[in-house]
């Protein structure tokens, strides 16, 4: 090969890698993307969880109590 050819050669090498480099961080930003939603849905979850359990601590406070007829 001639010190040409090798050079371009390798640049397309490059150019191929860059290229795969540049796939890989889109599909890790849409992996992120999709990994915030779904920590968002699931802080959504807690937050209504915790309101649910709220309310059955106050109903079995209310309810344990003596009642004298």
């Amino acid at each position: 090969m001639k010190p040409m050819e090798r050079i371009l050669h390798r640049l397309e090498l490059i150019e191929s890698k860059v290229k795969r480099m540049a796939d890989d961080v889109k599909c890790i930003q849409e992996s992120n993307e999709k990994l915030r939603k779904e920590k968002k849905d699931l802080e959504d979850i807690i937050i209504v969880m915790k309101a649910e359990n709220s309310k059955e601590e106050e109903i079995e406070e209310q309810s344990s109590g003596w009642y004298f007829w």
